[in-house]
């Protein structure tokens, strides 16, 4: 399993205290996942949205003129 760290040193008075967050790859990629699919299923909705308004705007146009 990969991890991945991150390391910060405190610094308090005359010494350091050192900090250190860990956490498993999967754990961190599993919400940038899950944005992904959400954001690909809006821009898809937006799109097909788009399509069907330029499809009802040109058959309102040919209607009128």
């Amino acid at each position: 399993m990969k991890k991945h760290a991150v390391y910060l040193p405190i610094p308090m008075g005359n010494t350091f205290w050192s900090i250190a967050v860990a956490s498993p790859e999967k754990e961190m990629l599993s919400s940038l996942s899950s944005f992904r699919n959400r954001l690909i299923i809006i821009i898809a909705i937006l799109f097909v949205g788009g399509v069907l308004f330029s499809l009802l705007a040109t058959k309102a146009w040919l209607i009128v003129s």
